[in-house]
């Protein structure tokens, strides 16, 4: 005997029909908005119909993906009420710009909002990211893993990725003699075999941008998932069509964590509740 839908569910397949309504609405203005974007590129015209290209036949069918898959898209002023106020000035207007301008403001933002005492960040490349959790949470203390000189990962690499093997000196070199140095923690290790005893339910913030081959992110993410306390946040990096590696494991996560993508980046998020 089949039972009745509960109104949660309802309203789920309502706005599950919306988003794709607005996905087709998208397809089906794409004689109006492909003109524009080349417009848009103007003296770069083959850069325009690249983008243009790689939103229809890539973007509009991840977007699919992540609705089967129950990945909710979500506006991050409503997510997180207040990260408007946070010191780096991100302010709704910045929601125009590329991925590559709002997305480490918004990470920032989102780490000084959530106030986080322990970060562990899968990837560490030059230290960018890792500088600047430790401005935006100066009271928290930071472990960082990135694999080790030139070493071949266990799980493999994309070839996009192989020139971001880089020497042990370079590995951190933003943040090592600065004065945030002494709250960070670095280990040079390959992620996948990286030990995580002692470290299970201890973070409130893990950031995940280490291999981005489907193997490696789904054990980053196991092991992240371990590592997370209750209440915290793990976010992930380049949830694009251009890394099928990276969603293709999050669509699978996705089976049984709940999700978001937060609108106009390549981040996905997990609340630990």
């Amino acid at each position: 005997m089949r039972s009745n839908p509960t109104a949660k569910q309802l309203r789920r397949k309502m706005k599950a029909h919306f988003h794709r309504l607005i996905s087709f609405t998208a397809l089906g203005m794409a004689p109006l908005w492909i003109p524009l974007k080349l417009i848009r590129y103007r003296g770069h015209f083959l850069d325009g119909v690249s983008r243009s290209l790689a939103i229809l036949l890539r973007e509009v069918p991840l977007r699919f993906a992540a609705q089967r898959a129950g990945i909710r898209l979500e506006n991050p002023f409503l997510r997180f009420p207040g990260i408007e106020r946070e010191p780096t000035r991100l302010v709704p207007g910045h929601w125009t710009s590329s991925h590559e301008q709002i997305e480490y403001p918004l990470l920032m933002a989102l780490c000084a909002l959530l106030k986080p005492r322990r970060i562990f960040e899968f990837g560490t490349f030059l230290g960018e990211a890792t500088l600047m959790f430790a401005r935006a949470a100066p009271e928290a203390s930071i472990t960082t893993i990135n694999i080790p000189e030139y070493e071949e990962p266990t799980l493999g690499i994309g070839e996009k990725q192989r020139p971001e093997l880089l020497r042990n000196q370079q590995i951190g070199s933003l943040f090592q003699g600065g004065p945030e140095n002494r709250r960070i923690n670095q280990i040079l290790c390959d992620s996948a075999t990286f030990d995580i005893n002692g470290h299970e339910n201890t973070y409130d913030f893990i950031w995940i941008d280490a291999g981005h081959s489907y193997e490696n992110v789904k054990s980053d993410s196991k092991k992240a998932l371990a590592m997370i306390r209750k209440n915290g946040y793990i976010f992930w990096h380049d949830f694009d069509a251009e890394q099928p590696g990276v969603t293709r494991a999050l669509l699978e996560i996705a089976s049984n964590r709940k999700l978001f993508w937060i609108a106009r980046t390549s981040i996905v998020g997990f609340q630990n509740t």
